[in-house]
Order: structure tokens, then sequence, then C-alpha cells
């Protein structure tokens, strides 16, 4: 119960903070245009992690296309829309900090996500968190859209504050190419990339999907955040 209470404050702090805020803002013609593109981007990523149909959604999809343009005036540099539990749970974040290629994003509330060129290393504030990651050798395969093999392993947070590694053994494949839409750039043509693990002690399987466009930027990924989390849908909403 307290992670899932922790969860719904992390990701939902931002939308609701910005509701008054909205209500004011008045009818801009411009902002049309960009509102169907972004419900178009939340309704893709909530496809990606979403587990059977989501009543209401569709409702759900147009309040996150009309707050996400006040979030992202609110967020300097690059930025993200991440969507949670099923995708029941939104949340923009803005960049924190850049460290050696290690990108921090954060919410209102400080939880964060660090990616290296796309992919999650780390969470911070989501309970069960991911608390590092070597993933050098698959994320390599996926920037470079190329088929192969490789390892990773990723250390999570015990209820019990201990933290314990589990290795996987990967396979990264190429799928079909996709056109998707992004916050900044329209439509941009990807290719679909697929890394399904194994643990190498057994019973752990997932598979992660990116959006990888020719100059190896993963505009769109799903991705496990480990047994307590299960998958995070992430788009980048401004690189």
């Amino acid at each position: 119960m307290m992670k899932q209470m922790t969860l719904t404050r992390a990701f939902l702090a931002l939308p609701l903070a910005l509701t008054l805020a909205l209500a004011g803002c008045g009818n801009d013609p411009n902002r049309g245009a960009g509102n169907t593109l972004l419900k178009d981007i939340t309704q893709v990523l909530r496809k990606t992690v979403s587990k059977g149909d989501n009543k209401g959604g569709a409702q759900t999809d147009a309040q996150v296309a009309q707050l996400v343009p006040l979030a992202l005036k609110r967020v300097k540099g690059s930025a993200l829309l991440a969507l949670l539990n099923d995708g029941k749970q939104v949340a923009v974040l803005g960049e924190q900090e850049n460290r050696a290629g290690y990108m921090t994003y954060t919410t209102t509330e400080r939880q964060t996500l660090t990616l290296r060129g796309g992919i999650i290393t780390s969470s911070r504030g989501l309970g069960g968190d991911l608390m590092s990651s070597s993933v050098d050798e698959t994320a390599r395969l996926v920037r470079a859209r190329s088929a192969g093999q490789g390892q990773r392993v990723m250390r999570f947070l015990t209820g019990d504050w201990q933290e314990v590694g589990l290795s996987f053994a990967c396979r990264v494949s190429r799928d079909q190419a996709e056109t998707i839409p992004t916050a900044t750039r329209g439509n941009v043509q990807t290719q679909r990339m697929i890394e399904i693990c194994r643990s190498t002690s057994g019973g752990t399987t997932f598979t992660n999907i990116y959006w990888v466009s020719g100059g190896g930027t993963i505009w769109q990924s799903r991705q496990w955040l480990g047994n307590d989390n299960g998958y995070i849908a992430v788009s980048l909403l401004r690189p």
C-alpha cells in the first residue's frame, strides 16, 4: 500500500498541480495541433504498457495533451513523458543533471529516472527501485539498430533495504520500421528494436521495446523496471 501511494503521488503530482493554471489559460489558437500530436503520443505509449482496455483513457490522453505544454514551459533542458502502472499514471520529468552521459530526470517531487543514451539505468522514489544497471552491451546494439546478444545486470532495492543484483542474458533483434509522433520533430522514421532478457538464474523474463531513429536516438521505449514496478513507457518530449 505504501508503494502504491508513493507512485500515485509521484506520477500524478505534476498534472494535478497544473490543473488550475490550465483553467486560466484561455483559448490558444496555436495549441490545437500540438495537443493532437501529444494526445497521439500518449495513446501510442499507453498501448505499450496497458494490459487491456483502459476505460476513460481517451479523456486522460486529452488532459495530458493540454497539460504537457504547460509543464514544458516550467522545465529547462531535456524532458520526458512517462507512463507507469498499466498506463494509468503519467508524469513529465525534466532534466536535473547530465553526468558523464548519465541523464537524470525528475518529477516535481524529486522522484527520478536516470538514462544513458535512452536506456534506463536507475530510478529513485518509486519503491522497489532500480538502484543501478550495467547495460552497455545491449545498449550499444539497440542504438546501432543491430541484432546481437549481450549481458545486462540490474540491481534492485528490496523491502528490507538490501541491494540485490540480477544477471540477464539478452537477445536484441530488429523488428519493423515504424513512423512515430514526437513532440518536437513531428513524425519520425524509426526502427523498432526488441530486447528479450532472461535471468541467468531462471524465473524472470522481460521484453523491452525501443523506437530508434537513424542517428541512434531512442525517441520512445517500453522498459522493465523490475517486479515491483513492471514496465514504464517513455517518450522523449525534448532532446
